[in-house]
Protein backbone atom coordinates (compact mmCIF):
# COMPACT_ATOMS: atom_id res chain seq x y z
CA UNK A 1 0.00 0.00 0.00
CA UNK A 2 1.44 3.34 -0.79
CA UNK A 3 0.86 6.04 2.17
CA UNK A 4 -0.96 9.01 1.15
CA UNK A 5 1.99 11.30 2.87
CA UNK A 6 4.86 9.91 0.66
CA UNK A 7 2.25 10.65 -2.53
CA UNK A 8 1.91 13.84 -1.57
CA UNK A 9 5.54 13.91 -1.29
CA UNK A 10 6.04 12.16 -4.52
CA UNK A 11 3.59 14.85 -6.25
CA UNK A 12 4.93 17.57 -4.91
CA UNK A 13 8.40 17.12 -6.30
CA UNK A 14 6.91 16.60 -9.66
CA UNK A 15 4.40 19.70 -9.51
CA UNK A 16 8.14 21.74 -8.31
CA UNK A 17 10.03 20.18 -10.94
CA UNK A 18 7.42 20.90 -13.81
CA UNK A 19 6.48 24.75 -12.73
CA UNK A 20 9.89 25.82 -14.91
CA UNK A 21 8.48 24.31 -17.77
CA UNK A 22 4.74 25.54 -17.53
CA UNK A 23 5.84 28.73 -15.53
CA UNK A 24 8.92 29.77 -16.58
CA UNK A 25 9.73 32.64 -14.64
CA UNK A 26 9.34 30.05 -11.87
CA UNK A 27 12.10 28.38 -13.00
CA UNK A 28 13.47 28.91 -9.08
CA UNK A 29 11.46 25.79 -7.78
CA UNK A 30 13.86 23.40 -9.27
CA UNK A 31 16.07 24.57 -6.16
CA UNK A 32 13.84 22.48 -4.44
CA UNK A 33 11.92 20.56 -6.38
CA UNK A 34 13.95 17.26 -5.20
CA UNK A 35 13.53 17.73 -1.48
CA UNK A 36 10.16 15.98 -0.84
CA UNK A 37 11.27 13.00 -3.17
CA UNK A 38 14.63 12.48 -1.39
CA UNK A 39 12.44 12.19 1.91
CA UNK A 40 10.30 9.84 0.66
CA UNK A 41 13.91 7.89 -0.60
CA UNK A 42 15.07 7.72 2.73
CA UNK A 43 11.78 7.17 4.48
CA UNK A 44 10.89 4.22 1.81
CA UNK A 45 14.98 2.74 1.61
CA UNK A 46 14.56 -0.21 3.96
CA UNK A 47 10.64 -1.10 2.80
CA UNK A 48 10.47 -4.79 2.42
CA UNK A 49 8.62 -3.77 -0.86
CA UNK A 50 11.76 -3.04 -2.97
CA UNK A 51 9.71 -1.13 -5.39
CA UNK A 52 7.57 0.60 -3.13
CA UNK A 53 10.22 3.48 -4.22
CA UNK A 54 9.73 3.21 -7.75
CA UNK A 55 5.97 3.33 -7.62
CA UNK A 56 6.33 6.82 -5.77
CA UNK A 57 8.80 8.30 -8.07
CA UNK A 58 7.43 7.04 -11.14
CA UNK A 59 3.70 9.05 -9.78
CA UNK A 60 6.23 11.89 -9.09
CA UNK A 61 7.92 11.84 -12.64
CA UNK A 62 4.75 11.40 -14.62
CA UNK A 63 3.22 14.66 -13.08
CA UNK A 64 6.96 16.40 -14.12
CA UNK A 65 6.22 14.75 -17.78
CA UNK A 66 2.99 16.10 -18.12
CA UNK A 67 3.51 19.45 -17.17
CA UNK A 68 7.07 19.92 -18.98
CA UNK A 69 5.29 18.22 -22.46
CA UNK A 70 1.60 18.59 -22.59
CA UNK A 71 2.50 20.56 -25.33
CA UNK A 72 2.86 17.26 -27.67
CA UNK A 73 -0.77 16.86 -27.59
CA UNK A 74 -1.59 19.55 -29.88
CA UNK A 75 0.59 16.89 -32.50
CA UNK A 76 -0.62 13.87 -31.79
CA UNK A 77 -2.22 12.83 -28.16
CA UNK A 78 -0.50 9.31 -28.33
CA UNK A 79 2.42 9.83 -29.14
CA UNK A 80 2.48 12.49 -26.24
CA UNK A 81 0.86 10.46 -23.99
CA UNK A 82 3.58 7.28 -24.81
CA UNK A 83 6.26 10.04 -24.74
CA UNK A 84 5.75 10.68 -21.41
CA UNK A 85 4.73 7.26 -19.85
CA UNK A 86 8.16 5.92 -21.10
CA UNK A 87 10.11 8.72 -20.01
CA UNK A 88 8.68 8.40 -16.73
CA UNK A 89 9.29 5.10 -16.07
CA UNK A 90 12.96 5.59 -17.31
CA UNK A 91 13.46 7.97 -14.83
CA UNK A 92 11.88 6.44 -11.95
CA UNK A 93 14.05 2.98 -13.25
CA UNK A 94 16.94 5.97 -12.63
CA UNK A 95 15.85 6.97 -9.32
CA UNK A 96 15.34 3.63 -7.93
CA UNK A 97 18.57 2.02 -9.06
CA UNK A 98 20.33 5.81 -7.66
CA UNK A 99 18.50 4.20 -3.85
CA UNK A 100 19.62 0.60 -4.64
CA UNK A 101 23.20 1.58 -5.38
CA UNK A 102 23.44 4.04 -2.17
CA UNK A 103 21.96 1.19 -0.09
CA UNK A 104 23.89 -1.66 -1.59
CA UNK A 105 27.45 0.52 -0.98
CA UNK A 106 25.98 2.17 1.81
CA UNK A 107 27.45 5.65 1.16
CA UNK A 108 25.55 8.98 0.78
CA UNK A 109 22.97 9.14 -1.51
CA UNK A 110 24.62 12.31 -3.10
CA UNK A 111 27.67 10.31 -4.54
CA UNK A 112 25.08 8.00 -6.85
CA UNK A 113 22.53 10.80 -7.78
CA UNK A 114 25.47 13.21 -9.23
CA UNK A 115 26.74 9.69 -11.42
CA UNK A 116 23.95 8.29 -12.08
CA UNK A 117 21.68 11.03 -12.79
CA UNK A 118 23.93 12.90 -14.65
CA UNK A 119 25.11 9.89 -16.63
CA UNK A 120 21.06 9.72 -17.50
CA UNK A 121 21.00 12.81 -18.59
CA UNK A 122 24.14 12.36 -20.95
CA UNK A 123 22.95 9.06 -22.34
CA UNK A 124 18.99 10.46 -22.78
CA UNK A 125 20.92 12.69 -25.50
CA UNK A 126 22.93 9.62 -27.16
CA UNK A 127 20.39 7.21 -28.42
CA UNK A 128 17.69 7.03 -31.06
CA UNK A 129 15.32 7.64 -28.33
CA UNK A 130 17.03 11.03 -27.34
CA UNK A 131 14.52 13.46 -25.02
CA UNK A 132 17.03 15.74 -23.39
CA UNK A 133 13.17 18.41 -23.09
CA UNK A 134 13.78 17.37 -19.63
CA UNK A 135 17.62 17.58 -18.72
CA UNK A 136 17.75 19.85 -15.01
CA UNK A 137 19.80 21.92 -16.68
CA UNK A 138 17.19 23.16 -18.90
CA UNK A 139 15.08 24.39 -16.08
CA UNK A 140 17.17 27.49 -16.19
CA UNK A 141 16.89 28.85 -19.82
CA UNK A 142 14.94 31.24 -18.89
CA UNK A 143 17.12 32.73 -16.14
CA UNK A 144 20.32 33.56 -18.33
CA UNK A 145 21.98 35.94 -16.44
CA UNK A 146 22.03 33.38 -14.04
CA UNK A 147 23.38 31.43 -16.05
CA UNK A 148 26.45 32.86 -18.15
CA UNK A 149 28.94 29.83 -16.86
CA UNK A 150 26.97 27.57 -19.19
CA UNK A 151 29.17 28.69 -22.22
CA UNK A 152 32.16 26.53 -20.45
CA UNK A 153 30.21 23.95 -18.53
CA UNK A 154 27.62 23.30 -20.69
CA UNK A 155 23.90 22.34 -19.90
CA UNK A 156 25.29 19.51 -17.08
CA UNK A 157 26.73 22.71 -15.46
CA UNK A 158 23.36 23.86 -14.58
CA UNK A 159 22.09 19.89 -13.16
CA UNK A 160 25.23 19.87 -11.35
CA UNK A 161 24.45 23.34 -9.41
CA UNK A 162 20.53 22.07 -9.00
CA UNK A 163 21.42 18.82 -7.49
CA UNK A 164 23.83 20.20 -5.41
CA UNK A 165 21.63 22.92 -4.46
CA UNK A 166 18.71 20.04 -3.65
CA UNK A 167 20.78 18.06 -1.45
CA UNK A 168 22.23 21.13 0.94
CA UNK A 169 18.19 22.28 0.96
CA UNK A 170 17.35 18.32 1.97
CA UNK A 171 20.44 18.25 4.66
CA UNK A 172 19.38 21.43 6.40
CA UNK A 173 15.71 20.75 6.33
CA UNK A 174 16.84 16.70 7.81
CA UNK A 175 19.40 18.34 10.20
CA UNK A 176 16.56 20.51 11.63
CA UNK A 177 14.31 17.52 11.93
CA UNK A 178 16.59 15.70 14.33
CA UNK A 179 18.61 18.73 16.14
CA UNK A 180 16.63 21.61 16.41
CA UNK A 181 17.22 25.12 14.76
CA UNK A 182 20.75 25.61 16.27
CA UNK A 183 22.45 22.61 14.60
CA UNK A 184 21.63 24.07 11.12
CA UNK A 185 24.31 27.52 11.16
CA UNK A 186 26.80 25.49 9.32
CA UNK A 187 25.18 23.98 6.78
CA UNK A 188 22.80 26.57 6.21
CA UNK A 189 25.90 28.81 5.64
CA UNK A 190 26.98 26.48 2.80
CA UNK A 191 23.07 25.75 0.73
CA UNK A 192 23.15 29.79 1.36
CA UNK A 193 27.03 29.71 -0.63
CA UNK A 194 25.86 27.46 -3.42
CA UNK A 195 23.04 29.17 -4.15
CA UNK A 196 24.30 32.66 -4.66
CA UNK A 197 27.57 32.38 -5.41
CA UNK A 198 27.51 30.67 -9.29
CA UNK A 199 24.74 33.63 -9.75
CA UNK A 200 26.40 36.02 -8.58
CA UNK A 201 29.98 35.20 -10.54
CA UNK A 202 27.37 34.23 -13.40
CA UNK A 203 25.85 38.04 -13.09
CA UNK A 204 29.67 39.49 -13.30
CA UNK A 205 30.34 37.24 -15.94
CA UNK A 206 26.86 39.40 -17.61
CA UNK A 207 27.77 42.87 -16.85
CA UNK A 208 30.74 42.95 -17.92
CA UNK A 209 30.29 40.84 -21.22
CA UNK A 210 31.38 43.07 -24.51
CA UNK A 211 30.85 41.91 -27.62
CA UNK A 212 33.64 42.32 -30.05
Amino acid sequence: MMSRRDLFLSLTSGLLLGIPWSVPFLFFTIFIAWVPLLLVEEETRDHPNRTILFNYAFVGFLLWNVLGSWWITQAQWLGAILIMAANSLLQALVFWSISRVRTSLNIPLIFPFLMIWMGYEYFHESWDLAWPWLNLGNALATAPKLIQWVEYTGVRGGTLWIILTNFAIFKVAETYRKRGLGSIVPMGVITVLLVFTPALMSYQMFIHFREE
